[in-house]
């Protein structure tokens, strides 16, 4: 897949938006919480990582997940320091049973725990239970190391505000 977008999230993190070609696109469908699996060459050498999705595939036109750069991560810090717009990254579909089962007539209090980069699959869930169960709501614990290492800080901000009352992050 070719990358769309990069969205620097903090110092360390960084947000990569695929384009899926018209032929992929019911091969890449996802669920809130699924994941991929990216792979490229480094150094002469074939290397695999899973990432969450970060997106919906409800409320974000893009699939993207988001990969905070690791010590000593080969490829965390090949995404981080080397990965371009318009690269191709090879990516196999997605993949992985930490999903929600949507339903628009729910009430249901959601309570989402996650520390650092964990928050990925967290607000894929957030942002599709806020989009398609008008009735639920959710609290979500995050913990970081500093303010700095927050990601998405203004996003879960806005959300917030937009959710009014639905959302409260701890």
């Amino acid at each position: 897949l070719r990358i769309k977008r990069i969205v620097r999230e903090t110092k360390d993190a960084a947000s990569f938006a695929f384009d899926i070609p018209a032929e992929l696109k019911d091969k890449f469908n996802y669920l809130p919480g699924q994941y991929l699996t990216l792979s490229t060459t480094i150094n002469g050498q074939e290397v695999r990582r899973a990432y969450s999705f970060s997106s919906s595939p409800i409320t974000d036109a893009d699939p993207a997940v988001t990969i905070k750069k690791v010590k000593d991560g080969v490829f965390s810090s090949f995404m981080n320091d080397d990965a371009f717009e318009g690269q191709v990254i090879q990516v196999m579909p997605p993949m992985g049973k930490f999903v929600v089962h949507l339903d628009a007539n729910a009430q249901k209090h959601y309570v989402l725990f996650a520390g650092g980069s964990g928050i990925t699959p967290i607000m894929s869930i957030a942002k599709s239970v806020l989009d398609k169960e008008p009735n639920s709501k959710i609290t979500l614990v995050y913990c970081n190391q500093d303010v700095q290492s927050v990601i998405f800080q203004q996003q879960l901000n806005d959300m917030v505000v937009q959710h009014n009352g639905k959302l409260k992050v701890i």
